[in-house]
């Protein structure tokens, strides 16, 4: 060919070259975005549409296995029964592992490889075809369906007075969620005033029981109690601190409270809950409600810190001279004189 004809021809082939890749790209971005959009209408995932399509590793033309080999299935169910029992191995350690294997795997009977494919086909199945769920949209099935359980409840309620209480807990460990209630007009102030059920601290233990059995309910209250309690004590020593101006002060209890905060510091702590005793929070209060009603009346300042005058503070000494005399309070304890008062004592050596 001449070079005019060379050149003529390299340009057509360049251009059937470029108009075959624009081809292949256009398809390519076609079809991710139909697999998005499938994934998305059926809830899969884009791994599985692909499977499905025979697509997976990029490749419209490669084949896949219709059944598993028995060999795998075999090597498929010895890491299944090794990672139950907790045990592994190293990457080096796969030379030694393959003939001991092997010669169990010869040991095999026909119905074992059998079984054992049955299992591993049914396992990939489900791994590259079933449906693939976040936690995220677990929460968001729970979150919807109890909406949605609400509203069917109110409908009810209203057609025929039907009074109903659900509450929605999550069942694992793994999917962590956080605790859904709802009730009908009327029916949760008569559940926590009259009958005294503190909805939150039955939360915390159905949480607990749905997730790790009875031994979860002691451990989510435990818990809970414990955080209630180092909030309200948080609260205490900070109101004694910024009332006093002492940064490393902190409460004491018992006769503590009167002889080394009321006396020096000329403070005392106002409307006190009536239904908790007025002692330290870890004898006083041993369940959710009595420390949630401590909480929410610090935080709201209904009960806080006062400071005494001196008429003030010689009247609360006459009262509690009053309480100690009526044995409503304890009296100071003073300490015995010793024996030896006075007495030079001799020291051994």
């Amino acid at each position: 060919l001449s070079k005019e004809a060379r050149n003529t021809t390299n340009a057509r082939r360049q251009e059937l070259r470029t108009a075959y890749t624009n081809s292949v790209q256009a398809l390519a971005l076609e079809v991710k975005d139909k697999v998005s959009s499938i994934a998305v209408e059926h809830k899969k995932s884009c791994d599985a549409v692909q499977a499905a399509l025979n697509v997976g590793s990029g490749a419209f033309n490669k084949g896949r296995h219709a059944k598993a080999s028995p060999w795998h299935a075999f090597l498929w169910k010895k890491a299944q029964v090794e990672r139950d029992e907790g045990s592994s191995f190293s990457r080096d350690e796969l030379p030694n592992i393959t003939p001991a294997r092997s010669s169990e795997y010869q040991a095999l009977s026909s119905e074992e490889k059998e079984q054992y494919v049955k299992e591993y086909q049914e396992w990939r199945e489900t791994r590259q075809l079933g449906e693939w769920t976040t936690g995220r949209s677990k929460t968001n099935d729970v979150v919807t369906t109890g909406r949605n359980i609400e509203i069917e409840f109110e409908r009810l309620a209203s057609r025929t007075g039907a009074a109903a209480l659900c509450f929605i807990v999550c069942g694992s460990p793994g999917h962590p969620m956080k605790p859904v209630m709802f009730a009908t007009r009327g029916l949760l102030d008569f559940v926590q005033s009259g009958l005294g059920f503190d909805v939150g601290d039955f939360l915390a233990q159905l949480e607990g029981f749905t997730s790790w059995g009875i031994k979860g309910v002691a451990k989510n209250h435990t818990a809970n109690v414990t955080r209630l309690r180092q909030a309200v004590t948080d609260m205490i020593n900070r109101g004694l601190q910024e009332i006093t101006g002492q940064k490393d002060l902190q409460m004491k209890w018992g006769t503590g409270y009167w002889t080394r905060i009321v006396c020096p510091h000329c403070v005392i702590i106002r409307s006190w809950p009536s239904q908790v005793k007025f002692e330290c929070i870890s004898k006083s209060c041993s369940s959710v409600c009595d420390l949630q009603l401590l909480l929410e009346a610090w935080t709201e300042a209904t009960t806080h810190w006062v400071q005494l005058s001196d008429a003030e503070f010689a009247e609360e000494e006459c009262k509690r001279a009053d309480d100690i005399r009526a044995r409503i309070l304890p009296a100071d304890k003073s300490r015995k004189t010793r024996s030896d008062k006075g007495r030079k004592r001799t020291r051994t050596e």
